[in-house]
């Protein structure tokens, strides 16, 4: 087996192989290293055009071979709400390879997939409204619109659904069930000042309200200072819901980001 040598005596080696100048001996004695290594590495550079061969693999083909996976994620775009055990499934059909749900997981997680929680798109959406929305508003820039939209909370949107627990443990929080007052909220959402006319989205189309994000920061943000609450209930829940509101309604650039999700390119005046 050659030795490792240094990357400037290999970048010298090939050099001298590519000039085929001096011989054997002399290309070993240049270097400082045998004659055997000379003869290896000008071996290498006849099969694979480098003076280093590529590593040899190791341990086991893997089960799922690339085209497997491409086509698995494939059907993942059509069905994401697939468990691990369906995706098996649907390898031994498609492919007649039995493969794990230990070996998919893996595979999925090499091409960078993960599991999320799905957004919900209503079945009942018209497409023809849809576009006729969308080629009615096209007329309007970014920092045209206002977006208005009704969202309800109560004291129990402070509640953190995860928490920390030793393993087997499952962590618990003292909690208060009754929902108490309801507070209601419409807010406008818009990039900056802008007019105002009344046009309506189309039916079950939330995803072109980017207030809809909005109201997800929102929320998350009151959880992430629920207890700023908590130390000065004093202070009243309708006063911290509008301080979280009135903070999280001046990120400029979450405004920005939940306009281009709705489907704008964004423009400055």
């Amino acid at each position: 087996m050659a030795p490792n040598l240094a990357t400037s005596t290999l970048t010298l080696i090939r050099d001298m192989i590519i000039s085929n100048e001096l011989s054997v001996p002399q290309m070993a004695e240049s270097a400082g290293c045998n004659e055997r290594t000379i003869r290896r590495l000008r071996s290498n550079m006849r099969q694979f055009g480098s003076v280093k061969a590529p590593p040899n693999r190791r341990g086991r083909p893997r089960t799922l071979a690339p085209f497997m996976i491409q086509a698995l994620c494939d059907h993942l775009l059509e069905k994401p709400y697939l468990y691990l055990d369906e995706m098996a499934l649907f390898i031994w059909d498609e492919f007649q390879v039995q493969a794990t749900i230990y070996c998919i997981s893996r595979a999925l997680d090499r091409e960078g997939w993960s599991k999320k929680t799905a957004k919900q798109k209503a079945r009942e959406r018209n497409a023809d409204l849809r576009d006729e929305y969308s080629y009615f508003i096209s007329d309007f820039c970014s920092y045209h619109l206002i977006y208005v939209d009704e969202s309800g909370c109560d004291k129990r949107i402070g509640f953190r659904r995860t928490g920390w627990a030793p393993l087997g443990v499952a962590p618990s929080q003292v909690a208060k069930f009754h929902r108490d007052q309801r507070y209601q909220i419409l807010p406008a959402y818009a990039q900056d000042e802008a007019g105002v006319k009344l046009v309506y989205l189309p039916p079950y189309s939330p995803d072109l309200n980017p207030i809809e994000e909005l109201f997800a920061e929102l929320k998350a943000f009151i959880k992430r200072h629920w207890q700023a609450y908590e130390d000065n209930p004093e202070q009243g829940f309708d006063s911290f819901l509008e301080w979280c509101l009135e903070t999280v309604g001046m990120r400029k650039r979450s405004a920005e980001g939940h306009f281009r999700n709705a489907g704008w390119t964004i423009e400055k005046m």
